[in-house]
């Protein structure tokens, strides 16, 4: 099983028992200092190589009836401009049935199948 890449992680410090300092930490710049990714899996990322196998293969696949998909947004937003903004917004659900509409060589695809033919 190949779940993720081997890593180290390496901590060097001198402590001061007397200081008040406060230290700031960047955790984001440490997670890259300390990635480490193998000669053979920097390969297999070049060529696109499948890495993580997964067997029967799962999507998520949303599903809603027509002009009840579900819209994030943040309380302090405005509703009208909410609205505005998603009342022509398609999803990848919505997508699928006029795309099927048009191109008659999609209609034999499944829901799944869909995006690996059709982007």
């Amino acid at each position: 099983m190949n779940k993720c890449p081997d890593r180290a992680n390496l901590k060097i410090t001198t402590t001061h028992k007397d200081s008040t300092e406060t230290l700031v930490i960047d955790e984001i710049k440490q997670y890259y200092d300390c990635r480490y990714i193998s000669p053979c899996e920097a390969v297999w990322r070049i060529f696109a190589f499948v890495i993580h196998h997964r067997w029967p293969p799962v999507q998520r696949l949303t599903f809603h009836l027509l002009y009840e998909q579900p819209i994030l947004f943040k309380d302090n937003e405005d509703i009208d401009e909410i609205l505005n903004t998603n009342e022509h917004k398609q999803t990848m659900f919505l997508s699928w049935f006029e795309a099927n509409k048009v191109y008659s060589q999609g209609r034999n695809l499944t829901y799944f199948e869909y995006p690996r033919h059709f982007v």
